[in-house]
């Protein structure tokens, strides 16, 4: 079952993808995000605090420490 942070972050996706296709006349299925603003989307939606990065896929992501110790 989907989490309130990942069905936020989700529909924050599915509205910056829905942006691009109509300012492009794309469908959105065709549209894919650019990963910089894919990864500022996550990292506003999960709350992740600097120094810290996200690992993973899907379901999988977790927030972890950017520096090694």
């Amino acid at each position: 079952m989907e989490g309130v942070k990942e069905k936020k972050m989700n529909e924050e996706y599915k509205k910056a993808k829905q942006q691009v296709a109509e300012s492009l006349g794309t469908p959105l299925d065709q549209i894919a995000l650019p990963i910089p603003q894919q990864l500022e989307i996550m990292t506003a939606e999960l709350g992740v605090a600097k120094g810290k990065r996200i690992r993973g896929l899907g379901s999988s992501l977790r927030v972890e420490s950017s520096h090694s110790g």
